[in-house]
């Protein structure tokens, strides 16, 4: 067999573990496609990928023009810079996919899900080819902050008075909040919930494990992976959380990063916030606890009668101009 002929069995086994694998071989092929090249130099020029699973993936720079991406799931996937020209996105679920710098010009789209994704650093969404309505959500409107064509958000299918409504929503004084990871114990999944849904509204990009995780997903993987995308983690403290051994996982994690960060700065760095919802905090004694008694901790004990204002607390300390007046009221 000819080299040429080994590279194209090598590659169509890749392209076809990429389809047909769990997530984690697709995640596999995906690297070793970078490693040999064939991610950036048109080998993978209108592959079928139907169905892949290929959330967390990182596709920074692919060239994936003409390719089949129709219900594949690309949630959280980096696409930064890729090359989806004329990629069919039929039903593709783009949620919280970074998407700065990439090419969709001529690409087909139907039913592609555009949530919680920053759409404003995004080339050829003028010349998007339309074929049936998408889903753009409210977080996608608030983190592009308006800086969506027109032209894309009615091919999309948003109404006009929609669009006219929201011209008056985003301006150059527009607040800006950091992502985050949300860490709880399920025993207090009423509080994490309610914390996650109120955050996505007011157009901060969250996670949660029940929002994100779905069945065959290695849960300590996922996880892990998360930690690291965000930018802030906020943990709900109660005595159930703080004996949570997942809990525990999620914090001593975040406290690696914080050091890590030091070292590469030689500047302390915070991305951990506590949230006290029980008072528990102050009478526990475990490592985790005694870590988080040394920051300032947000004051949730209340949060069954005055939730709004243990929002507000939070989004003040999520706030990337360090919270120096109160954010607006919601608009939508």
């Amino acid at each position: 067999m000819t080299e040429p002929e080994d590279k194209q069995r090598e590659l169509n086994r890749l392209i076809t573990q990429m389809r047909e694998g769990s997530n984690a071989d697709a995640l596999k092929a995906v690297d070793e496609l970078r490693r040999r090249g064939w991610m950036f130099d048109g080998s993978l020029r209108g592959c079928n990928l139907e169905k892949a699973d290929l959330h967390y993936a990182n596709l920074n720079r692919a060239n994936l023009v003409d390719t089949y991406l129709v219900r594949a799931n690309l949630a959280r996937a980096d696409l930064s810079q890729a090359n989806l020209r004329r990629a069919n996105l039929g039903g593709t679920i783009l949620r919280g996919a970074s998407i700065e710098g990439a090419d969709f010009e001529e690409a087909l789209c139907n039913y592609t899900i555009f949530a919680d994704v920053d759409l404003s650093a995004v080339r050829g969404l003028k010349k998007i080819l339309h074929f049936a309505p998408s889903v753009i959500s409210v977080d996608t409107l608030y983190r592009s902050k308006g800086s969506i064509p027109e032209v894309f958000l009615r091919g999309c299918g948003v109404p006009k008075e929609f669009l006219e409504f929201t011209r008056g929503l985003f301006g150059e004084n527009a607040i800006e909040f950091r992502n985050c990871f949300i860490s709880y114990s399920h025993k207090d999944v009423i509080f994490a919930k309610k914390l996650y849904q109120r955050l996505r509204d007011r157009g901060v990009n969250s996670y949660i494990d029940f929002e994100n995780l779905k069945g065959g997903d290695f849960w300590a993987d996922v996880i892990n992976q998360a930690i690291h995308h965000y930018e802030k983690l906020l943990v709900c403290c109660s005595e159930n959380s703080l004996h949570s051994l997942g809990v525990d996982r999620e914090v001593n994690t975040a406290l690696r990063i914080e050091e890590r960060l030091y070292a590469q700065s030689n500047e302390k760095v915070s991305i951990i916030i506590p949230v006290d919802m029980d008072g528990y905090i102050w009478h526990c004694e475990n490592h985790v606890a005694r870590r988080l008694q040394e920051r300032h901790i947000i004051n949730a004990k209340n949060w069954q009668n005055d939730f709004a204002a243990v929002l507000a607390d939070i989004l003040k300390a999520l706030r990337t101009d360090e919270g120096r007046e109160d954010p607006p009221e919601p608009k939508l």
